[in-house]
């Protein structure tokens, strides 16, 4: 990786969410993170694609989060959305239905899957590795 490819990604020349998967994995070990989260931070892997195509619509999202506000304890704390702002921001409604789901062992969108259960999936899935060459 060069300086200028770096310089590329930081002013937007190069999309960050088209990083290779070696540079993603680099980085990853480079910055002691989970390679899933450079490609969150870098836009290759979004909240959606934790959620069956179906599963992540807005009429499922908005349910969900009548439930939640519904709920005795944790709608209180819910905050009030009108429509529009809702409609703005599909991907706070995910995060607020997923926290609420982890938080409370309930299922409100049936065809999510959990992270940490993919990950050991895909991990099954292709065996054991070679350890990777130091950078």
């Amino acid at each position: 990786v060069t300086y200028g490819y770096i310089v590329q990604l930081r002013n937007g020349t190069r999309s960050s969410a088209n990083i290779s998967d070696v540079f993603a994995t680099r980085c990853a070990r480079y910055l002691g993170l989970p390679r899933l989260t450079v490609l969150m931070l870098a836009g290759r892997v979004t909240s959606a694609d934790f959620f069956e195509e179906n599963a992540l619509n807005y009429l499922s999202l908005a349910r969900a989060y009548e439930h939640i506000r519904s709920d005795p304890y944790w709608g209180p704390r819910a905050p009030a959305l009108s429509e529009e702002e809702a409609s703005r921001h599909p991907g706070l409604l995910a995060l607020a239905v997923w926290l609420y789901e982890g938080v409370t062992g309930t299922t409100l969108l049936p065809g999510v899957s959990d992270p940490r259960e993919l990950a050991r999936a895909i991990d099954a899935f292709r065996g054991p590795q070679k350890k990777p060459r130091k950078l």
